[in-house]
């Protein structure tokens, strides 16, 4: 939601404007973001030019995402269960996996969950980032493994209906 906060600075009142999730985000935004007194804060209508802007930036990230392949992504996720399955980490076998290939969509999204894993991150919500590129069902089998204990499993579980996913289309 767009708010317009408007605060006394210097002896002149100005408007700022800015995004927030509710009136209480907004009242606590404008508390820290604005020197002054802060004389009210309203729910507004966005500008166009912010509108716009807005509308640009959500286009050109969606644009710059780019759909991992199919064959790549089930061959991803049976090497992540051999390799969790004999026991080397998690990150490792990101890492490993990321370092393997070629193609440059599927090493960001791996490079980038093995950073996530290494600073304590839950793999399916690191994965979460990347809905796109993945797709619902990898991260959904990933949180069964995950709550399971048997992520392994759920990951060879993974492959297998990826390819049969996939060699119903080909």
């Amino acid at each position: 939601m767009y708010f317009t906060a408007t605060v006394l600075t210097k002896g002149k009142k100005e408007q700022f404007g800015f995004y927030a999730e509710n009136k209480k985000e907004a009242n606590s935004i404008a508390k820290l973001k604005f020197n002054g007194i802060i004389i009210k804060v309203v729910e507004d209508t966005e500008p166009l030019e912010e509108q716009f802007k807005r509308f640009k930036a959500d286009l050109l990230k969606n644009f710059s995402k780019k759909k991992i392949k199919q064959d790549g992504l089930i061959s991803a996720i049976r090497q992540l269960a051999v390799m969790t399955n004999a026991g080397i980490s998690i990150h490792d076998s990101l890492r490993e996996i990321a370092e393997a290939t070629d193609d440059k969509a599927f090493k960001t999204v791996f490079t980038k969950l093995a950073d996530d894993i290494n600073a304590g991150h839950a793999l399916s919500a690191s994965m979460e980032n990347f809905r796109y590129e993945l797709g619902n069902l990898t991260i959904a089998m990933v949180q069964l493994g995950e709550k399971t204990g048997n992520l392994d499993e759920s990951l060879y579980a993974l492959a297998d209906m990826l390819r049969r996913d996939s060699s119903q289309y080909h």
